[in-house]
């Protein structure tokens, strides 16, 4: 028993150790073929990191069902509505930007997993960083009110 309990703890570090490298968030595919692959096998991609090009359309106010039954809480995931999306699409709402204006060009680094469920099987895309298309003096709105802060 001893054993099995020592073989099982190295087998939680191998694993451990196999997923917490960088991971590589370069994919050699082109958007449109990336997304339909995304959209017919998923499972090809479980666990893997994937970066697409999307337009934000806004966020959702309610996690689908498969969401709330594997553990996801309204009050710590945001479901983003983006185009286009071969999945559905979910972040961390610690640390996201809320301000995001519709129609905005981002590119989202995510990675595929699955929905916790015994029904059926349901993969997602995990959001880990998301690059905005905007330019900085859009955000800032252009005017130069930081630059006359930092001046004085």
């Amino acid at each position: 028993m001893r054993n099995l309990f020592l073989i099982l703890i190295l087998a939680c570090t191998v694993w451990n150790t196999a997923f917490a490298a960088e991971p590589s968030l370069k994919i050699d595919k082109n958007d449109e073929s990336l997304l339909q692959e995304l959209r017919l096998s998923p499972e090809k991609y479980l666990l893997k990191y994937v970066s697409l090009k999307v337009k934000f359309i806004a966020f959702k106010t309610n996690l689908p069902r498969e969401a709330v039954a594997s553990g996801m809480k309204h009050d710590t995931y945001l479901w983003l509505n983006v185009h286009p999306a071969p999945l559905d699409v979910f972040m961390l709402k610690k640390g996201a930007d809320l301000e995001m204006k519709r129609g905005t060009e981002v590119t989202i680094y995510c990675r595929v997993m699955k929905f916790n469920t015994t029904r059926n099987v349901r993969y997602y895309l995990l959001v880990e960083r998301i690059d905005s298309e905007e330019k900085p003096d859009e955000k800032a709105g252009g005017d130069g009110k930081d630059a006359k802060k930092a001046g004085n």
